[in-house]
């Protein structure tokens, strides 16, 4: 049963009555419990998928505490674990009651509700709760920057990542055009999170943000129409002395039936050029030892050359000159026991044969006019289908994915996108259907991949809001070194990603974002290859990329060093498929992530909060990455236990210390705990 009580004479909390002494909910009542203000979008202005969104709120009203009803009291059908809670302004007479009761699927969480007895078309609705000094937050979807949030704001919106993100040099380039984002910016931000008193707030309004700059407050903000939106908090609880199972509450667990195929775990070859340029690619790298389990060819649908660099042709159907004899390729793959992925995204190339189908059928998001609403891409013109339309998703999934993909022998494919949902008409149910898009693209992609198990189709997405992914990748890292956007922020984006409820995630070996204009270049050299190599060899996923600028980027298959250090690596992947199938099954049973913060693995130990450039693969292997240009050793922090290096078997006694490892290129600081 739920009970409350007052801590300290002015710290109000509930608690779960099982004789635990960590409340699943605190109010300080010398403050708001929530304030509530009128508020409508003032501006939503789009550049390449990065949104300038501000609000403009009045008559804001700060509700404080009034009195505290049992449920029952007012409805005898009530459960027991319920309450009403009436909070008032300070300064009228003007009431609030706040439903506070259990969720249904669980016996410790509550749902926080209010019922508001004005008038609101939309509202900026801020809840006020209190946090104890040493409780620290985790998750708020995939961050780039930040693993603990404590002391920053967070704002819960899909779009670009950008490029640079604060990096000095290459932020202030791409913000000539809008584009360089913000510490904070995502492709996948999720308003989950999961604190050190083992406690899970999930934040359901369309858009909302976290702020943690209080030292003793966590305030979620939340903006909606109150006809879209109930503004509810879930609070879950896990009084357990060890963390599985608590991500349970973030996300449904798919079933094994549908969850990631075991061959998307080996090692996936990211090349393009067509027919006989990958066919070279992949004699090259198969020459110098390299096995791998899918080929992914990106550019199946064509090439056209912009500003931006090479780029894919957006019309989903295969380039038959390019990709010639085609057959005869995929037959030469299957008898190596090779996978073909490919590439589809919800947008379609203005003036090509697809988008003209698409347009004609009322099929692509409209403008505020009613008229196709044509978006500006990276150096051409495209339509967004329209997925909230039922007969346009049918078509994408039926007529271009399925029969241009699927029906062509590919195994899988990157299903890219789903930020760029315009906000033009500047209003909440907009807002909304921004938000929802990821989610719609994601569940058409499964249905899909659902519907033919026999297949074993595997498809992997960057974009998400509040919904569990089937694969994740990291999105569109710069070949840099860079803190914010480059291989330093992959680590924080696998730990956050896993904090706020996905399972499987990964990156793109050696980084995405590259050019070369002029005397201004960002291209991947060797050590940042071979230390993305390594890195990624300790991931669920060891995918490559050739990047934006193929041509300016040294590639796995660039020379035979390249190769063999990229088939090497391939090799210890490979290895490693056992313990990543078992990984994956306990993340299925358990609802945890397969690439996990040390403090999930240790919460006992308070020096692991605030890693963020460590990481554990499962629960028995501690991985220490090289994130430094010319680094040849790592610090790391070594929980209390006996810890052998995967390499050279050198073992390490610890009581819970930091220690400087040896990390050469290509013998990277990986540790397996002694369970015994």
């Amino acid at each position: 049963m739920l009970h409350c009580d007052t801590l300290n004479q002015h710290i109000l909390c509930f608690y779960f009555d099982d004789n635990t002494a960590e409340p699943i909910l605190q109010f300080d009542l010398q403050k708001p419990i929530c304030t509530v203000a009128n508020a409508k979008i003032a501006r939503a202005k789009m550049t390449m998928g990065s949104f300038d969104l501000k609000f403009k709120s009045s008559n804001s009203k700060p509700y404080f505490l009034k009195k505290i009803i049992p449920a029952r009291n007012i409805d005898k059908n009530r459960d027991a674990n319920d309450f009403i809670i009436i909070a008032r302004t300070a300064t009228d007479t003007t009431l609030l009651s706040i439903d506070l009761y259990r969720h249904s699927n669980s016996r410790r969480a509550i749902y926080l509700l209010p019922q508001l007895n004005e008038n609101y078309k939309n509202l900026m609705l801020t809840w006020h709760l209190y946090r104890p000094d040493d409780e620290h937050y985790f998750g708020g979807g995939e961050q780039f920057s930040h693993v603990k949030l404590d002391g920053y704001r967070l704002s819960f919106l899909v779009e670009e990542q950008g490029i640079g993100r604060g990096d000095v040099g290459i932020t202030q380039l791409a913000n000539l055009r809008n584009a360089a984002g913000n510490r904070f910016t995502t492709f996948a931000p999720a308003a989950r999170f999961v604190t050190t008193h083992k406690r899970l707030i999930v934040n359901t309004a369309t858009w909302s943000a976290i702020d943690l700059r209080r030292r003793t407050v966590a305030d979620f903000v939340c903006f909606s129409s109150t006809k879209i939106n109930p503004f509810s908090l879930i609070i879950h609880q896990n009084k357990a002395a060890k963390l599985p199972k608590l991500t349970d509450a973030l996300r449904g667990v798919p079933t094994p039936n549908n969850g990631v195929n075991d061959w998307f775990f080996g090692t996936i070859l990211g090349v393009q050029g067509g027919t006989d340029t990958v066919l070279q690619k992949l004699k090259t790298l198969q020459r110098n030892g390299c096995k791998p389990s899918a080929v992914w060819i990106q550019d199946w649908c064509g090439r056209r050359v912009t500003p931006f660099g090479k780029q894919l042709n957006w019309n989903w159907q295969l380039d038959t000159v390019r990709y010639h004899h085609f057959s005869a390729f995929k037959a030469h793959l299957d008898s190596n026991n090779i996978r073909l992925l490919g590439y589809v995204n919800p947008f379609l190339a203005d003036g090509l044969p697809l988008a003209r189908e698409a347009v004609a059928k009322k099929y692509v998001v409209a403008n505020a006019d009613g008229q196709p609403h044509k978006i500006r891409a990276t150096g051409f013109d495209v339509y967004l289908i329209d997925l909230q339309n039922a007969p346009a998703a049918t078509w994408l999934r039926d007529s271009v994915i399925q029969k241009n993909l699927v029906d062509n022998g590919f195994s899988g494919w990157m299903a890219d996108f789903g930020e760029w949902y315009p906000i033009d008409k500047n209003d909440a149910k907009t807002l909304a259907a921004h938000q929802l898009y990821p989610e719609l693209w994601q569940k058409m992609n499964a249905e899909i991949k659902a519907r033919q198990p026999e297949k074993q189709l595997n498809y992997f997405t960057r974009s998400a809001f509040n919904c569990g992914t089937l694969v994740q990748w990291a999105g569109d890292q710069n070949t840099t070194w860079g803190k914010n956007d480059g291989l330093p922020s992959l680590v924080p984006a696998l730990l956050s990603s896993g904090w706020s409820g996905t399972m499987v995630n990964h990156g793109d070996i050696g980084g995405f974002t590259s050019f070369k204009k002029g005397f201004l270049r960002m291209t991947r050299n060797r050590e940042l290859l071979c230390r993305w190599i390594e890195l990624a060899a300790f991931t669920p996923v060891f995918r490559t990329h050739e990047g934006l600028a193929p041509d300016y980027n040294l590639q796995v298959y660039s020379d035979t060093a390249a190769a063999r250090f990229f088939a090497k690596f391939s090799k210890i992947h490979d290895d490693l498929l056992p313990y990543l199938h078992k990984t994956y099954q306990e993340a299925l049973q358990n609802g945890v992530p397969m690439i996990r913060h040390t403090w999930f693995c240790y919460p006992d130990d308070p020096n692991t909060i605030d890693l963020q450039a460590q990481f554990f693969l499962g629960s028995e292997l501690l991985v220490l990455p090289v994130l430094r240009k010319g680094a040849t050793t790592v610090r790391g922090y070594f929980p209390k236990g006996e810890w052998t290096h995967y390499f050279t078997k050198e073992k390490i006694s610890s009581n819970g210390e930091w220690r400087t490892v040896n990390a050469p290129l290509g013998t990277p600081a990986v540790f397996l705990a002694n369970t015994n």
